[in-house]
């Protein structure tokens, strides 16, 4: 996948505008020596380390000592959700952490009134998904990203559109100002 590196600052703007846009988030902290790390000392703590431990006020939680788990979901607070970013510390893997925090994210969803909530699963980790109570899409939907690139109007668009201009001048009618600059330097 495309990633653009980022600075710290960058990273924890970033950081900051996830959490707060997010419908349901759950997280898990230790403090101790629960976790084996290759790198634990306080003193090693980057800038957006510290950005991280200042971000979790939005949701109440104090400045954690390690964050060993978490999950979020974004969505319309309306009728739909989606899973994000369910991410497990690998010494705590197996021990049903994941299927607690998931849990505590799809009650939050459905405290707001949201029923239709779904993910995105690889699939090695369908089986642990199905077993949280999560099903394969009943329409067949295929999960897709979007490709670098995708501000660049295709050939194969592109083509027709040149030879319709009524339709290519509503397409630009409905873009906004960058999208039509690169369109129309093609």
């Amino acid at each position: 996948p495309y990633q653009q590196s980022r600075t710290d600052e960058e990273a924890s703007h970033k950081l900051q505008l996830l959490l707060d846009n997010s419908v349901a988030v759950a997280a898990a902290f230790v403090r101790g020596s629960v976790v084996n790390d290759d790198d634990d000392t306080d003193a090693a703590a980057s800038s957006s380390e510290k950005a991280v431990s200042s971000a979790w006020g939005r949701w109440g939680w104090r400045q954690p000592k390690r964050l060993v788990g978490f999950v979020r979901a974004a969505g319309d607070t309306a009728l739909a959700a989606t899973i994000h970013d369910l991410v497990i510390h690998p010494d705590l893997q197996g021990y049903g952490l994941g299927a607690v925090l998931l849990t505590r994210v799809v009650n939050q969803i459905a405290g707001q009134g949201v029923f239709d909530v779904g993910l995105a699963a690889p699939s090695n980790l369908q089986s642990f998904f199905r077993s949280c109570s999560f099903e394969l899409d009943r329409e067949e939907s295929v999960p897709m990203a979007l490709q670098p690139g995708w501000n660049k109007l295709p050939e194969e668009i592109n083509a027709p559109l040149q030879q319709n201009p009524a339709l290519r001048k509503l397409l630009l009618t409905a873009m906004d100002d960058k999208q039509r600059q690169l369109s129309t330097a093609q």
